[in-house]
């Protein structure tokens, strides 16, 4: 007898009692497939085939749901002939397809670690790096206690009472009755007399009348009536403010003059 055909997607469905042909090599093709795999097995190591993820196993994947909507099992080397024969529009859809999804599943994946890493550093306890050790905690603790200065006492100031209102009128009016008192006594009274009646050449000459002197002899003249001139006559000096106050009349009599004589000029003029 001779060898069974490899059956098509035709054959596969008719429910035929003939056995899938026997695994061979399959050369490599577009979807990912060694030659060293052999057909219907997975890799070498017994784990996931090598075609999961890219445009091949998608398309297996594909093909398997719709043969098992119908009830129907297709070998593994049959799907891939007809991988073989699909259109390269076909496959180019296949393997947008397959790149998205494994752009999704790397997403995830990150996503999925990253958040385990997160989840394991909120449980690590941070650590305080100027913390002291376990041992050494309590005893710090106690010798900062001891080296606290003492509390230093509030200051309080004694209050000072209130008088009553009245007697601080009374002292404020007395201070005030005080100082103009002693302003109006300090102050220099300013009088103007009468002078339509003055005769200015009278008082003139009055004003400018010698003064009384003690040294209008000279000292010849003295030594010659020693003998005729009964005792001397002794005058006191004037205390020293008695002193100013003659000074400042003979200033004040010399300007007075000064005025008049101005006066009486103008007037003869």
């Amino acid at each position: 007898m001779g060898e069974a055909p490899a059956a098509g997607p035709g054959a596969a469905g008719s429910g035929g009692a003939g056995q899938p042909p026997a695994a061979g090599p399959v050369a490599a093709d577009s979807g990912g497939v060694s030659a060293s795999t052999p057909a219907g097995k997975g890799s070498p190591g017994g784990g996931a085939p090598k075609w999961r993820g890219t445009a091949l196993g998608l398309f297996i994947e594909h093909r398997r749901s719709e043969h098992a909507a119908n009830g129907v099992s297709v070998p593994l080397m049959v799907l891939q002939q007809e991988w073989r024969r699909l259109p390269d529009a076909e496959k180019q859809e296949f393997e947008s397809r397959a790149s998205e999804r494994r752009g999704v599943t790397s997403v995830e994946s990150t996503a999925d670690i990253l958040r385990r890493q997160q989840e394991q550093r909120s449980a690590v306890r941070p650590i305080d790096p100027n913390e002291a050790p376990a041992a050494k905690r309590s005893r710090a603790a106690t010798s900062k206690a001891q080296q606290l200065p003492p509390a230093v006492p509030r200051p309080s100031f004694p209050v000072r009472e209130a008088l009553p209102g009245r007697p601080v009128e009374r002292r404020r009016r007395e201070v005030a009755e005080t100082l103009r008192a002693q302003t109006e006594g300090r102050g220099g009274q300013i009088t103007v007399a009468s002078s339509h009646r003055v005769d200015l050449t009278e008082l003139n000459r009055r004003l400018s009348a010698p003064r009384l002197s003690c040294d209008w002899q000279s000292a010849g003249q003295e030594e010659e009536d020693e003998d005729q001139v009964g005792p001397r006559l002794e005058v006191e000096l004037p205390a020293e403010r008695e002193a100013r106050g003659f000074l400042r009349q003979e200033l004040s009599r010399r300007v007075s003059s000064a005025r008049v004589q101005s006066l009486v000029q103008a007037g003869a003029g």
